[in-house]
């Protein structure tokens, strides 16, 4: 299981002052720039002000401060199945309450969380959790996958397991560390006598492009995957604001929708400082590597990714920093892999990763969750 990082005394010295002074000023300057913009541009005020605490956290807080105040994913979970148990006893939904926890062999902690029966279950998801490779999954994310993945398809006459997979975040692990971890956690849920034509892979922000760096191994194999083959695609990919380029110029939301929204490009460069080694990001600050961002690296160049995936759903705000990645992976895929069935969907000015934010501000699913619900349900169907 992993455990939060041990803050050295100058770290603990320094948090006391980020935390009581830099904090709440970074906050209430970008509130009050906020406020207004959502207004002006006729926003939800309590998901812009929600946005913002989360922008000023990555901008105050170290991954390592970060990871020591959040609860880690495992916690989460426990927390969630505990209170699961208590609520559901004796009602239908009883039977998916259980508490399975798979450690993975990996050379640095990881682990599958289950969601549902996976001992029952004839189909599988694999959620991978955003928060740029350096926080834990929120408590928002693992109701979203319970909702969408577990619950919906229980009630549609399913049956559907969703791990909720654990792997080490940044700077512990470094890029492409999690990517090799993601492969064993596939791999594991094969041996489970799961097929590709079973499984649904995604994620939200940093867990989308982890899903969309694994679908381009999968096609091209490298050192850690070779010889390794699906013999028929995976059922579906979901992309929920997903990150895949760091050349702001090509990309019109990354110069437009930076006021609003939770993160920016300051704040990728940083998460790509905290997953990259000190030489790795000499090469990725030159251009000599494009490592972890598909749209760098020959994207346009991949064809018929319908042998590896048949179904993709991409899900990106109006308003969010990276919309314009979703839309050229959409058009890209439009191109390349016509005979791959492409979902999109725009929320209207939303920011990124609404559908988590639907969870964080209201407390329940959304018209993103409802719209993500419909798309998997109708591969369950068809499948």
């Amino acid at each position: 299981m992993q455990s939060k990082p041990r803050l050295t005394w100058r770290e603990t010295l320094l948090l006391v002052p980020k935390l009581l002074v830099a904090f709440p000023a970074v906050f209430t300057a970008n509130n009050l720039r906020v406020i207004a913009i959502a207004i002006i541009w006729r926003l939800d005020i309590r998901v812009a002000i929600r946005c913002m605490l989360i922008r000023t956290a990555f901008k105050v807080l170290t991954p390592r401060d970060l990871q020591f105040i959040l609860p880690t994913t495992r916690q989460r979970y426990d927390s969630f199945i505990k209170k699961q148990q208590r609520q559901l006893r004796n009602t239908k939904y009883e039977q998916l309450a259980i508490h399975d926890v798979e450690v993975l062999p990996t050379e640095k902690p990881s682990s599958l969380l289950w969601l549902g029966n996976r001992k029952t279950a004839d189909k599988v998801v694999l959620f991978l959790h955003g928060g740029g490779f350096i926080i834990p999954t929120s408590s928002h994310h693992i109701p979203w996958a319970w909702d969408c993945y577990v619950k919906a398809p229980f009630e549609a006459g399913y049956n559907v397991a969703c791990a909720a997979f654990q792997y080490t975040l940044s700077p512990e692990a470094k890029y492409p560390g999690q990517l090799e971890q993601t492969v064993v956690a596939l791999k594991h849920i094969f041996s489970q006598g799961f097929k590709p034509s079973d499984v649904i892979i995604g994620g939200d922000s940093a867990g989308a492009n982890l899903s969309i760096q694994l679908m381009l191994l999968l096609y091209r194999g490298n050192e850690f995957l070779p010889d390794w083959k699906l013999d028929e695609p995976l059922l579906g990919i979901f992309q929920v604001s997903t990150v895949l380029s760091m050349i702001e110029d090509n990309f019109p939301s990354c110069r437009t929708n930076t006021a609003s929204d939770m993160i920016a490009p300051n704040l990728v460069h940083t998460f790509m400082l905290d997953l990259l080694t000190p030489e790795h990001y000499i090469e990725y600050k030159d251009g000599r590597t494009t490592d972890g961002l598909p749209l760098d690296a020959g994207f346009e160049d991949c064809r018929d990714l319908d042998s590896v995936v048949s179904n993709m759903y991409i899900n990106y705000g109006e308003y969010e920093y990276a919309a314009s990645h979703s839309v050229e992976l959409a058009r890209l895929l439009a191109i390349n892999s016509p005979r791959m069935n492409v979902t999109v969907r725009e929320d209207p000015k939303g920011p990124h990763d609404a559908i988590l934010l639907e969870y964080m501000v209201h407390g329940k699913p959304g018209p993103s969750a409802k719209a993500m619900k419909e798309w998997t349900q109708s591969l369950w169907k068809a499948s």
